[in-house]
């Protein structure tokens, strides 16, 4: 096995996140066992997920867990005199011997199931204090708020476990575009696959632009600049810009243009560049 490639496919990935089947999930734990380097890998995934779900774990409302059993408490049937209550341990599907019986601890592996089983909560603690106190609606929207703002963290660090992936592959090779005359502070990174055929952009540490300009990307290809389109300066080392692939690039260079860009570079604005 090509343990760097498995690695950066971004199937552990996956396995934290609970989106493989339960055949891949076997094979993953398998692969674990097997070999070290996957095993430390997938530990410092999950490490990495808990940290951010700490990080944006939030409370729910006072009293609402005790709401939520109350309510479970007044509709639960009693079972009918002389019949036996099922046994739990014995339902198809728990005892297969084609699931491992101690599957290693993973606290994400269940966030679909979480997740709707707190939608649940929630939507039964609107309906028990539906005629309630205004107090009570603002609650429950602070709380529909709060699981977006989850919602869209967790889909956040999909994206990141993406670009975490590619720029792991071996067949990605950065190249460094570095400040000019113009600018000599300035610096970018493009992030070039020619298997996956794919690119991304770093902008790095490219200055504020003015209002109504904008940095143009270019590939040098057999000496004429090809435009890969406009972006604005990200300040956050964990987002990149995918951009267009280009097959056979010779640079690539930056330059500040108009809103919108021009479909030829201006060259005294070239701000950074950098050979392949």
């Amino acid at each position: 096995m090509d343990i760097k490639n498995y690695i950066s496919s971004g199937i552990l990935e996956q396995y934290v996140l609970g989106e493989l089947s339960i055949q891949q999930q076997q094979e993953v734990e398998a692969n674990a066992k097997q070999y070290p380097e996957i095993k430390a890998e997938l530990e410092a995934i999950e490490d990495a997920l808990e940290s951010v779900a700490q990080a944006a774990a939030v409370a729910p409302p006072p009293g609402l867990g005790l709401i939520i059993l109350e309510s479970l408490d007044d509709k639960t049937p009693t079972p009918p005199a002389g019949k036996e209550v099922q046994d739990n341990t014995k339902v198809k599907g728990f005892n297969n011997p084609t699931i491992p019986n101690n599957p290693p601890a993973n606290p994400f592996r269940g966030i679909s199931f979480v997740t709707g089983i707190l939608l649940l909560g929630a939507s039964l603690w609107g309906f028990v204090q539906f005629n309630n106190s205004s107090k009570h609606e603002k609650a429950l929207s602070q709380m529909t708020e709060q699981f977006t703002k989850l919602e869209e963290s967790c889909n956040q660090l999909k994206i990141n476990n993406t670009h975490i992936a590619f720029l792991k592959d071996i067949k990605t090779t950065p190249i460094l575009m570095a400040g000019t005359d113009k600018s000599p502070e300035s610096s970018a990174t493009v992030f070039w696959n020619k298997e996956l055929k794919k690119a991304y952009l770093d902008t790095g540490s490219m200055p504020t632009v003015p209002t109504g300009k904008q940095y143009q990307l270019w590939a040098i290809v057999e000496g004429k600049p090809v435009d890969m389109g406009v972006f604005d300066p990200i300040n956050d080392d964990t987002i990149f810009i995918e951009v267009p692939f280009i097959e056979a690039p010779q640079a690539f260079a930056v330059t500040l243009e108009k809103e919108g860009g021009n479909p030829t570079p201006t060259m005294e604005e070239m701000y950074v560049l950098g050979e392949v």
